[in-house]
Parts: C-alpha cells; sequence; structure tokens
C-alpha cells in the first residue's frame, strides 16, 4: 500500500471531514476537529465543577465567546495543517514529508 500523507486520518464519506479512529477497545470514539456547533458543548463542559479544578489558564467562567475563539483558531491551524498534507500529496505522491519537530494541535 503507498504511503499516505493523511494516515491515519480518515475522511467521513458523507461529510469529508477528517478524522482519527481510536484503536481498541476505544473504536467507537474518534477525534474530529474542532466545529462551530461544539460551542456550547464546551462552553458547558469548562464550566462543569469537576473538570474547571483539573485544568489551570482558563478564564472562569469560560464564556461563549472565549469558545468561539478557540474554535476559530483551532480551525485555522488545523486547515492549515490539512492544506500542508494535501500539497504534500500533490508534490511528493507515496513519500513522507516532515510537517516540523511538533506534532499538530489538533486535526
Amino acid at each position: 500500500m503507498p504511503f499516505s500523507q493523511f494516515y491515519p486520518l480518515r475522511r467521513d464519506s458523507r461529510t469529508g471531514e477528517p478524522y482519527i479512529q481510536l484503536p481498541a477497545p476505544f473504536e467507537r470514539f474518534i477525534i474530529t476537529p474542532p466545529r462551530r456547533e461544539d460551542v456550547p458543548h464546551i462552553v458547558r463542559i469548562l464550566n462543569d465543577d469537576p473538570v474547571k479544578r483539573w485544568i489551570d489558564g482558563l478564564p472562569f467562567p469560560y464564556l461563549e465567546e472565549h469558545a468561539e475563539e478557540w474554535v476559530a483558531q483551532t480551525l485555522e491551524k488545523s486547515d492549515a495543517v490539512l492544506h500542508e498534507l494535501r500539497m504534500a500529496e500533490e508534490e511528493q505522491p507515496g513519500e513522507e514529508r516532515d510537517l516540523g519537530p511538533d506534532p499538530p494541535p489538533s486535526i
């Protein structure tokens, strides 16, 4: 099988959204880029007492505008990484491209 810049990313056949499926025994879980519709859920979770006491550096209360800003910034980074992978796939099919020393912060 030829090397793909996108491995281990997969794409949802209906939406085209990239995701990573976790290995067994967690194969029911997938990791996706954040979505704008995630904002209310992020706010609720990050204001939950058992969660907020374990996370340093977040504003409290965590407001909708905080989540919107985080999602926008993360999507911008995610789009940049996916663009880089698309370019590498086109320019160097079958060859691995080094994206730098650090893993991408998100997909």
